[in-house]
């Protein structure tokens, strides 16, 4: 199989279980304790964060004529990130 479809496959994964995972995000902050203003911050930062940091890649991409090695790099960057996020602060023992 090419590389279009595996970039293809990869995408339609990753985007897929953000749409599964993000609309219950929001009910998890509540169960958590958060108040609503903090919830609608964490809900807008994501957006926010995308707004000014791909035109910055891009233009990176751009610069160093790298697009294909800077997506491996965020494709393989993202999980790591995820897993940081999403690791325990406290031990419920």
């Amino acid at each position: 199989m090419n590389d279009r479809f595996w970039g293809a496959a990869f995408y339609f994964c990753y985007f897929g279980a953000i749409g599964c995972w993000f609309p219950y995000l929001n009910l998890h902050y509540q169960q958590i304790g958060l108040a609503k203003q903090q919830i609608g911050l964490l809900a807008a930062l994501p957006t926010l964060i995308t707004l000014f940091a791909s035109p910055l890649w891009a233009g990176l991409a751009d610069k160093l004529r790298a697009h294909k090695r800077l997506l491996t790099a965020a494709m393989l960057l993202t999980p790591i990130a995820l897993l940081c996020w999403c690791a325990p602060t406290t031990l419920c023992c």
